[in-house]
């Protein structure tokens, strides 16, 4: 008697051949057996389809879909119309994935008798495979418990993950009697299903492990090709899902939390794009556009974050454009960006990256300056990275007593004694680079020579 399958993984390629050998490796060796894998090659100008039938052969797990070129959007819903799983995953063909990732994802969900599981994440860059900030993937803080309704969490439930469905979990009835699938559009096309599923869910559980290592900026790939495109896009999509949340008269319960997703995504968009798009959002983004999603009074209690609240208010009382300037002064002074933005950049040498990365986040520093690092953790190492070719790292300062540098990493008390130009604080928080700024001047370093 053939065995009912539990979980149907549906896995959209497109042109995924450097990656997708690993992925599908992962699939194969996952501790919970009893799934099969979906995998539909959305009209691959590579060898994709040859890669997945070769695996196709090799384990009968594999189903093999192939289709012209429609989108991942297409491509998921593609999957999930042959699904035979009481559970799905909707997965990317070149992230990782750890072995117990099936295993516990439904184990919670028949524990906790949910609709809907999500678990955390780690990101890392493809090319240094550096460790990315993933505080965005699950918010812990934002929840009552590892179970609960949207109810429980309405204040927040947009804002404890994101629309991405790499790390969710469904259940496959749910889908089919919400009768939501993924927009048939290029970028953003599973925030909606995403999001109108967490409003529907009768329990949502969570797993507070790092179960996918999602890879970005890999070339090629849906969130590395052009913005101007993306930002309409991405506006229509904020409305669709709105539009949609408000035909199921749920709209009023989860509003406020919407509006904080809202501005967060605008801000995201903006630090995100480029001079030749400015105008775009000029144009798309004003006191009218943000207003069709405000259903009563707001005020800085309402907002997650102050840049949210103060991006709404800036955008109210003066306009897109002067939200850009704002916004765009800030995110030039952030080295993690800078980073991402230029290291993709491979025609660059790595002089003229150091120096345009100096230029830009730093115009204090001249060409050679002496320089002290405050701060070696990620941020940290990736700046000494691209700014050692410009400038003269004389000492590294970390409190974490990190050795992987050698001898350029001194204690605090050690500054005093080097000569340098400037002392650069290199850490995210700014509330602990306040205290390091606060220490370095107890230790006798002029606050004029403190970048941070």
């Amino acid at each position: 008697m053939e065995t009912e399958i539990q979980l149907s993984v549906v896995m959209p390629i497109f042109n995924g051949v450097p990656f997708l050998k690993d992925s599908i490796n992962d699939l194969l060796k996952q501790t919970y057996r009893n799934f099969e894998l979906i995998c539909v090659d959305d009209g691959s100008k590579d060898t994709s389809l040859d890669v997945i039938k070769y695996f196709a052969e090799q384990d009968s797990r594999i189903v093999v879909v192939s289709q012209t070129n429609n989108g991942a959007g297409y491509a998921r819903n593609k999957g999930l119309s042959i699904a035979k799983g009481e559970f799905v995953l909707f997965l990317d063909c070149d992230d990782r994935y750890v072995p117990e990732f099936f295993e516990k994802m439904v184990q919670k969900a028949i524990d906790y008798s949910s609709d809907m599981v999500i678990c955390d994440a780690g990101i890392f860059e493809e090319g240094t495979f550096l460790p990315i900030d993933n505080s965005w993937v699950l918010k812990l803080e934002y929840l009552p418990a590892d179970s609960f309704s949207p109810e429980e969490v309405k204040s927040r439930l947009f804002n404890f993950t994101s629309g991405m469905p790499w790390n969710k979990l469904f259940r496959r009835s749910f889908i089919l009697e919400e009768n939501i699938s993924f927009e048939n559009i290029q970028y953003w096309n599973d925030t909606f299903f995403s999001f109108v599923l967490l409003t529907a869910a009768k329990r949502i559980a969570i797993v507070d492990e790092e179960l996918v290592h999602y890879r970005t900026n890999r070339p090629g790939a849906i969130t590395s090709v052009a913005k101007g495109q993306n930002i309409e896009t991405g506006l229509g999509m904020m409305v669709s899902v709105k539009d949609e949340l408000v035909r199921r008269k749920v709209y009023g319960k989860y509003w406020v939390s919407y509006v904080n997703f809202v501005m967060e995504k605008i801000i995201r968009l903006i630090r995100t794009t480029d001079e030749n798009n400015y105008n775009m959002i000029v144009n798309s983004i004003n006191a009218e556009y943000v207003d069709q999603f405000v259903l009563g009074e707001l005020d800085d209690t309402a907002f997650l974050s102050e840049d949210y609240y103060k991006a709404y208010e800036c955008l109210k009382r003066k306009g897109a454009e002067t939200l850009i300037i704002s916004i765009m002064a800030k995110t030039m002074r952030d080295a993690e960006w800078n980073y991402k933005k230029l290291f993709i950049a491979e025609h660059y040498t790595k002089q003229e990256l150091a120096r345009y990365v100096v230029e830009k986040m730093y115009p204090e520093i001249t060409p050679g300056s002496d320089i002290v690092l405050c701060g070696m953790g990620n941020r940290g190492k990736r700046i000494y990275s691209s700014i050692q070719e410009y400038t003269n790292v004389v000492a590294c300062v970390d409190k974490s007593g990190d050795e992987s540098l050698g001898n350029i990493v001194v204690p605090y008390r050690d500054i005093a004694a080097r000569k340098y130009d400037y002392v650069l604080i290199t850490v995210d928080n700014i509330e602990v680079m306040k205290e390091i700024r606060n220490e370095l001047v107890a230790l006798g370093v002029n606050p004029e020579k403190i970048i941070w």
